[in-house]
């Protein structure tokens, strides 16, 4: 990652804005550490809220302007003190495989998926995760990770999938499930093959997709019988 694309990256102020980072000694370069490294959140009105090394920015992405921001841990007799671990060392950020995102790749993997269900004697494994999807892990205090489920969903596709993916010492009749625990269990990934698409899947989950904050979003089956 090249910091100076951080530093040189155009990004606008309100006066809002100026005053809070004045009042609150934020500098310029932190809100667009957190706009690259950050975990969004979209807001109202096309505003985004970013949450990076303890600090949260909002950013109107319409105007491309920042509307203000402030840190987690600034009034500490109203928020408990944690130290981010994104302060000392920034975030992992890993890419989805290209050459695995077509519609047609994806549309067999669903097929595949769908198949591979309905025969359980040729699985040769099948693990199952289950995973904290709960209010905390949204906190910043994990090194290399924007929050304690990007910390999570990076490592499982990156060291779990991707890892025996490269190394070879996965089939496609490695089976892999998640479940995601909030207030109820969401089965997330049901029984689906070791590959890239699976990969690119993790991938994906390390972003927050709606304003109620879920952690993670369910997947559209798309298999049919027509496969």
């Amino acid at each position: 990652m090249d910091s100076n694309l951080t530093q040189d990256s155009a990004l606008g102020s309100t006066q809002h804005d100026q005053e809070r980072r004045e009042e609150r000694d934020i500098q310029k370069i932190t809100q667009l550490e957190a706009r690259r490294y950050g975990m969004a959140e979209k807001q109202k009105k096309g505003r985004i809220k970013f949450t990076y090394a303890g600090h949260v920015f909002i950013w109107n992405s319409k105007a491309n302007k920042a509307i203000t921001s402030w840190k987690e841990n600034q009034d500490e007799s109203k928020v408990k003190k944690h130290v981010s671990g994104t302060r000392f060392v920034k975030p992992i950020m890993i890419d989805k495989s290209q050459n695995h995102t077509p519609a047609e790749m994806i549309l067999a993997h669903e097929c595949l998926a769908g198949h591979i269900r309905s025969q359980k004697t040729l699985w040769r494994s099948h693990t199952v995760m289950v995973i904290d999807m709960s209010g905390s892990m949204r906190r910043d205090d994990v090194d290399g990770a924007r929050c304690r489920s990007d910390g999570v969903w990076t490592s499982l596709a990156k060291d779990f999938v991707k890892s025996q993916l490269e190394s070879g010492t996965c089939s496609l009749y490695d089976i892999v499930s998640v479940v995601a625990m909030r207030e109820d269990a969401t089965v997330v990934i049901d029984r689906e093959p070791m590959d890239w698409v699976l990969y690119n899947k993790l991938v994906d989950f390390r972003e927050v997709r709606d304003q109620a904050g879920c952690m993670f979003f369910r997947p559209k089956c798309r298999w049919s019988s027509n496969c």
